[in-house]
């Protein structure tokens, strides 16, 4: 018995045998990288894939760490990076890896370099991302017209970037892809339109809670996100007409829940506001 807790007490007190990788939650010893360190992730990452040794994608992960400490040093990694884009030799894992690095230090700079990223299945995700995060006018353009080429599955992010960014110029791309024949399409533009408090969303909510024969889940679940954005920014009688329309009869029970429980929170308050 005493032996058993002797070996029990060395497993927890003695360290356990890691790699710098395991032991700093970082790698590359802590960001202390030698030149030669430096220059060998250089030359080796951009033909990385998944399931290899990431001993050059941790310094990688380094190199740009430390470059945000300085701004030009940042500037000159992120374009370094975008242009392995272009390089025939960079594989779409490490093209997947530079986005997500590009995310944190890339700008405006980087756009026309990632913008072809767009034409790929694989790799339209990690650009988008960057490029809703960029937000300029080249940017969102980029994105507008991802949505008119991509595949469905594609279409599925570009719409929610575009909608997070609250593009109005896409918004009737989105709506008509509420009527997209592929399910998941469909549903994703939904969420989409959802996202959306302008005008042109509580118009087309509005006509589609009056003209829906039958309920809708999707619909409704747009309607009452939209509804709760136009409550945040002030407009509650907007908010109220599209919360009357949920609460009507032809609605799912979690649509009308919603609708009923909205109006019924507004009655309540105008009443203690009168008291």
């Amino acid at each position: 018995m005493k032996k058993l807790f002797f070996l029990i007490a060395i497993f927890f007190v003695m360290p356990i045998t890691a790699n710098d990788w395991d032991t700093t939650g970082k790698g590359g010893s802590a960001g202390k990288l030698s030149r030669e360190q430096i220059q060998t992730a250089w030359n080796l990452f951009p033909e990385w894939k998944a399931g290899q040794d990431a001993v050059h994608m941790r310094t990688m992960d380094w190199v740009v760490i430390n470059a945000m400490k300085d701004p030009d040093s940042q500037k000159d990694i992120a374009n370094r990076l975008a242009k392995l884009l272009s390089d025939p030799k960079t594989s779409t894992d490490a093209k997947k890896f530079i986005c997500a690095k590009l995310y944190r230090i890339g700008t405006e700079n980087e756009i026309d370099a990632v913008i072809p990223l767009l034409k790929d299945p694989q790799t339209i995700d990690d650009a988008r991302l960057f490029l809703e995060r960029i937000h300029t006018e080249s940017a969102v353009f980029a994105l507008r017209n991802a949505l008119k080429e991509a595949d469905d599955r594609g279409k599925i992010g570009v719409m929610n970037s575009l909608s997070l960014i609250q593009d109005e110029a896409a918004f009737s791309s989105i709506a008509e892809l509420t009527q997209s024949p592929d399910t998941e399409t469909a549903r994703a533009a939904w969420r989409a339109v959802g996202n959306y408090a302008s005008e042109s969303a509580v118009n087309f909510l509005t006509n589609a809670l009056k003209t829906a024969s039958t309920p809708n889940i999707q619909l409704e679940s747009a309607a009452v996100r939209t509804a709760i954005l136009l409550e945040q920014s002030g407009k509650k009688a907007e908010a109220a007409a599209i919360y009357e329309l949920l609460a009507q009869e032809n609605r799912t029970k979690a649509g009308r829940l919603a609708g009923l429980h909205a109006l019924f929170k507004k009655e309540m308050l105008a009443e203690w506001s009168s008291a």
